[in-house]
């Protein structure tokens, strides 16, 4: 009875027992790689660290609004919470490059780290915008169907960067 029991309810209890691996480390640091390549983003003279992980704060998000059943059909599809996080650095430089892969081979995340006074630009928040929208456009997401939830801008010493924070309605 016990076998049977476990049988049936493991992956209901344990998401993570139903993680559909389409991609291995290996695989997920070639898609990183060709996106930054495509970003143009330099990485020669860089070392690579990467680890398989789960960004609770959706899950348990997920899973407390939602039921743990009804949480687990979301993960890997629309909720990407579970991912191969990898890093592009240079020992003792703060600038380096993350690219986060699902086990399924999606694009998770991106985010190029930059040391608090590099140079960049001061864009306002419409330009700023206007240029995540068309990184957005570029990822195959449409920006008319993102409804915006925050922004704010963190100004630096030689630049402004910005925050957007975005939803998709309905999900």
């Amino acid at each position: 009875v016990g076998a049977a029991l476990t049988g049936v309810l493991f992956q209901r209890a344990f998401p993570e027992a139903s993680i559909e691996f389409r991609v291995n480390r290996s695989e997920a640091r070639v898609r990183g790689e060709k996106f930054l390549q495509d970003l143009q983003r330099p990485l020669n003279g860089t070392r690579f660290a990467g680890r398989f992980d789960v960004d609770d704060e959706p899950k348990v998000y997920l899973e407390r609004e939602l039921g743990l059943e009804q949480a687990s059909r979301y993960y890997g599809t629309d909720a990407k919470v579970w991912r191969w996080r990898m890093r592009w650095f240079r020992s003792a430089v703060k600038e380096e490059e993350r690219v986060e892969i699902t086990p399924r081979g999606d694009l998770a995340g991106y985010e190029s780290v930059r040391k608090e006074d590099a140079p960049g630009a001061h864009l306002t928040k419409e330009e700023a915008r206007a240029v995540s929208r068309r990184f957005l456009e570029k990822l195959g997401l449409s920006a008319a169907s993102l409804e915006s939830i925050e922004v704010s801008p963190v100004t630096r010493p030689k630049r402004t960067d910005w925050v957007f924070v975005d939803e998709r309605p309905g999900f």
